[in-house]
């Protein structure tokens, strides 16, 4: 028999990206060059009597707020500031039910999962990449196991 119809098309798998990163990122703080020089002053031995942990521990800790009170006094140096809102607006518009209804319920978490790079017969993870069965839980027999009561 031969329908009128066309044919049904393939179904392409559905795929869920993963939300770009945004612009607003943590700034790595600069290693100073004067981090160093607090080494190599605070592993010398003083001329004196040799300073105790406590007394070396106090003298790193003064020099670290020094540091950094020098810091935050440079003027070509920015303050660092961690915005609470990001003030474009959501990156993406809101859902609404027709998206909803567009993905069904069984093929979420695959969708999901594709987004992420998983592919179907490729095992997950940097270094063990073999695919591994799951465990698939069996019940025992009634009357078999702890605490089981002969009926």
């Amino acid at each position: 028999l031969h329908s009128t119809r066309p044919p049904p098309s393939p179904r392409k798998e559905l795929v869920i990206p993963l939300l770009p990163p945004t612009s607003h990122r943590w700034r790595d703080r600069e290693p100073s060059s004067s981090s160093g020089s607090v080494l190599s002053s605070s592993s010398a031995p003083s001329s004196g009597s040799a300073p105790s942990v406590e007394e070396q521990a106090v003298q790193e800790l003064l020099q670290e707020a020094r540091q950094s009170q020098e810091q935050t006094d440079d003027p070509c140096r920015p303050s660092i500031s961690i915005p609470l809102q990001l003030q474009d607006g959501p990156l993406q518009p809101e859902p609404g039910p027709q998206d909803y209804q567009a993905v069904p319920v069984e093929a979420f978490g695959l969708a999901m999962l594709r987004g992420m790079g998983w592919n179907r017969g490729e095992g997950i993870g940097r270094t063990f990449k073999q695919v591994v069965k799951p465990l698939e839980h069996q019940l025992r027999p009634r009357g078999l196991g702890l605490g089981a009561q002969p009926t």
